[in-house]
């Protein structure tokens, strides 16, 4: 149990890790760094960069 409980955490630290990287890559690139469907440059870029 303990280590599902390990491996929960660092799945959970690993995403968030992700997801600051992105954040970095889409300001680095003039993004808005939350996604926002209603802008047209966000959507259509996401996909490349999540990918």
């Amino acid at each position: 149990m303990k280590n599902w409980f390990r491996r929960m955490q660092e799945g959970g630290y690993y995403l968030m890790k992700k997801r600051e990287e992105q954040a970095r890559l889409r300001q680095k690139l003039g993004l808005p760094t939350s996604f926002d469907p209603s802008r047209p440059s966000s959507s259509e870029l996401a996909p490349t960069l999540i990918g």
